[in-house]
């Protein structure tokens, strides 16, 4: 009797010490190795957010929005009127024909969240930055929705577009284009900077030791597949 009473006292020890054991564990706070890789994990989320809402749908592959927005313009009445504003200019503007869009070609053309490049080690502070600025940008797309539909409205059907047509498109989608673009352009110099001081930071901590060169969030969220293309040039 006493040999089983002592094995249930054992027992009990044992579940309460490895029930304390547990909850230790988890009482253990979070390490700043794992603070900074959350907040990488959030910006390489936040950043494919931006990138397929602002710049480029699906994938690397996908259809750029400044292509897709082009599109939608000329199909709103506007395929014709540059040509026939500038005759002498018309191949060269079909050429640069990002350039009808206005101002907001040119940062849908520039892809400045495409040259975030982060660096491992990098300060809570500084990433935390990082989240901050690609949220604003994130804030962004709602606009861009909204001159989708603006857009599609305003399309043509299968007859001449008028004058009308054009002014309808200039009075309506312009507005909303150019405020875009200025929020864009500005973002963009934002994350100029911000790249700067995280190299900086970089630099002062590694030095130029090849480890710490850094990596494209782009390439992080769409890496580049050597497999297929080593076997398709095996096949050459």
């Amino acid at each position: 009797m006493f040999q089983k009473f002592l094995k249930q006292v054992n027992s009990q020890v044992s579940q309460k010490g490895a029930h304390s054991f547990a909850t230790d564990r988890t009482s253990i706070p979070e390490t700043s190795g794992s603070v900074e890789q959350a907040l990488q994990d959030q910006i390489v989320a936040l950043w494919k957010d931006i990138w397929q809402g602002l710049y480029q749908f699906h994938d690397r592959k996908g259809t750029y929005h400044v292509d897709r927005l082009k599109e939608h313009y000329f199909a709103a009445g506007m395929s014709a009127s540059h040509i026939i504003e500038s005759p002498d200019d018309s191949l060269l503007r079909l050429d640069r024909s990002h350039g009808v869009l206005g101002l907001l070609a040119l940062p849908l053309s520039q892809q400045g969240p495409r040259r975030l490049r982060l660096f491992d080690g990098l300060s809570v502070s500084s990433l935390e930055s990082v989240v901050t600025l690609l949220e604003a940008y994130r804030r962004q797309i709602p606009a861009m929705d909204e001159i989708y539909v603006i857009l599609r409205r305003l399309e043509v059907d299968c007859r001449t577009p008028t004058t009308d047509d054009e002014k309808a498109v200039e009075q309506q989608y312009l507005p909303l284009a150019d405020v875009l673009a200025k929020q864009l352009l500005h973002l963009d110099a934002r994350l100029a900077i911000l790249v700067s001081r995280l190299s900086d930071e970089n630099w002062e901590t590694h030095g130029a030791s090849p480890e710490h060169n850094g990596w494209l969030v782009y390439e992080r969220v769409y890496p580049r597949q050597h497999g297929r293309a080593q076997s398709a040039f095996s096949r050459c």
